[in-house]
């Protein structure tokens, strides 16, 4: 069934259910029941869908849909690439394109992607021409939601503001009064995401593992925080991972346009993959630092990898100290000891901190009183 992956539903219906129930080694009978009665169900419905919906995508070549006809509509994918996300003006010139004004006639499908490669089917450029008469799909208004919510965040910090989640909720609905989302609620899960993914990047750290890989058990039981974004490599170092580090951590918090400024590690060379996995509409441009200056232009080495590791090492000596039974070199310890300093340093109050980085640099002219 081409308009719906169950694999994708069941994935949704894990991550909704995973807060109130763990997986268990063992599987009741009444587990066993349970699920046949869940397959038969789920297995009906496609029985019953998938014939009409094939005839939809068959037919749509120029015409508009019945109204009579059964659509299911198309599930985003929560893994999808950040690169193949399509943005409301990529929509708007698709349609526009395929309703061709100087013809006056619809455009077959095959001409149109030849011009706009994300079209996948004709149904869904019905479906996004409805979105563009609607100001965008839910979640262009989501995302429309987020950016002025941060609008209000960076000034309220500019100005030296304290921001709590009821400030959060309260631009977000009155965002909502202009870009007009149904049935939109500031849920505290929203706003936890709203946090984690506009506000406060995660930090991409590396474990080695003696495989690369987290095996099932360690990936389900290992120490989680929300600020922390795990991966592992035989060396325990990131090598081909910053890949993964620039899809998942780095371009979902740029917005418009992004420098990178690197060092001259190897791996950064390989700007092409980079490339591929920008969002379309992303500005991206890499800066290289020369070799063995790094210590005195890079504004993390400069200073604020000094004062993170001080407090990594004055937390740890405290425990070999006072000789508490903590196994520092556990794996669920040093996540721990990564995520609360990493957490205290998005603090205010250190946000002269990292200005004076850039300072001390020779990046900039401004002097910041920083806190030490």
């Amino acid at each position: 069934m081409e308009s719906i992956n169950l694999l994708n539903v069941i994935k949704l219906l894990e991550w909704h259910y995973k807060l109130h129930y763990r997986i268990d080694d063992f599987l009741s009978e009444a587990d066993r029941q349970f699920k046949d009665i869940v397959k038969d169900f789920i297995d009906s419905k496609i029985t019953q869908s998938v014939t009409p919906v094939y005839a939809v995508e068959e037919d749509l070549h120029g015409t508009e849909p019945s109204s009579h006809e059964l659509y299911i509509p198309r599930l985003s994918n929560p893994k999808l690439p950040v690169n193949q996300l399509v943005n409301l003006e990529y929509k708007k010139r698709a349609v526009t394109y395929w309703r061709n004004a100087v013809k006056k006639k619809l455009l077959m499908l095959a001409t149109v992607q030849r011009s706009f490669g994300k079209v996948t089917c004709i149904r869904q450029l019905y479906d996004w021409e409805k979105q563009v008469v609607e100001g965008g799909s839910r979640l262009d208004k989501l995302k429309a939601l987020r950016l002025d919510v941060g609008k209000q965040f960076f000034l309220a910090k500019r100005k030296k503001q304290v921001v709590k989640d009821l400030d959060l909720r309260r631009w977000a609905l009155t965002a909502n009064e202009t870009v007009n989302l149904a049935d939109f609620t500031t849920s505290p899960d929203w706003i936890g995401k709203l946090k984690r993914c506009k506000f406060l990047p995660d930090l991409f750290l590396t474990l080695k593992e003696g495989k690369g890989v987290f095996g099932p058990i360690v990936s389900r039981t290992m120490f989680k925080a929300d600020n922390l974004y795990v991966t592992a490599s035989t060396s325990g170092k990131m090598t081909k991972l910053y890949l993964e580090w620039s899809e998942k951590v780095l371009f979902p918090h740029m917005e418009e346009r992004c420098i990178f400024l690197a060092d001259s590690w190897k791996t950064f060379t390989d700007q092409d993959s980079v490339i591929e996995l920008k969002p379309e509409e992303l500005e991206y441009e890499m800066l290289n630092i020369p070799s063995k200056v790094t210590g005195q232009i890079q504004p993390l080495d400069v200073l604020c990898f000094r004062m993170y590791k001080g407090c990594f090492k004055k937390i740890s000596d405290f425990v070999f100290l006072h000789d508490l039974p903590v196994q520092v070199h556990h794996r669920d310890v040093i996540l721990r000891l990564h995520s609360l300093p990493y957490q205290q340093f998005q603090s205010p109050r250190f946000e002269n901190l990292v200005a004076e980085a850039w300072h001390k640099s020779g990046y900039t002219d401004v002097v910041y009183v920083m806190i030490s």
